[in-house]
């Protein structure tokens, strides 16, 4: 008897499910989707919503680091930032040469994934190396701790909008 309270449980819980489902597939066309169950391929949507997150968050880091690493306001300061934009500028490239990879062959394949990593990688290791020359030599050994993929820019990635079809 127990056995079949559980299956009954279940039943209506499936039952349920599908009820939920099928009143959201039924939705008049009037009603706004709410955020948060917006398409998963609208990319540009959700990079300007990241986008939009990632100044508010990237300001205070970038403050926080400046502090940490002994960089002054002034100079110092702009050659951080100026670092972190040239950084963002080269992931920028990468990823429209991706794009542009990716419409010619009509598909995202392994080997161009890859490419991508190497090139994205690369660019936030040069990061490094550059950062590392503007900071105060007691500060030097710091920069390792900088975690300079929070400092990408989501909007790098719009160069793949046009080809987020072929992506998948």
């Amino acid at each position: 008897d127990e056995e079949r309270a559980d299956g009954e449980s279940e039943e209506r819980s499936a039952g349920e499910d599908a009820a939920a489902q099928t009143a959201a597939e039924t939705e008049s066309p009037g009603e706004k989707t709410p955020p948060a169950v917006r398409a998963p391929e609208d990319l540009r949507e959700r990079i300007d919503e990241a986008a939009e997150l990632w100044r508010t968050r990237v300001a205070i880091a970038k403050s926080q680091w400046k502090a940490k690493l002994g960089i002054r306001d002034g100079e110092e300061s702009e050659r951080f930032d100026a670092e972190i934009d040239a950084m963002n500028d080269d992931l920028r490239e990468t990823m429209a040469a991706l794009a542009e990879a990716i419409a010619e062959q009509g598909r995202m394949t392994p080997e161009l994934s890859l490419r991508m990593i190497g090139d994205a990688t690369g660019a936030m290791a040069e990061t490094y190396d550059r950062i590392a020359a503007i900071v105060p030599e007691s500060a030097v050994s710091e920069v390792a701790e900088l975690p300079v993929f929070e400092f990408i820019d989501p909007s790098v990635a719009e160069p793949l909008i046009e080809v987020q079809d072929l992506m998948r």
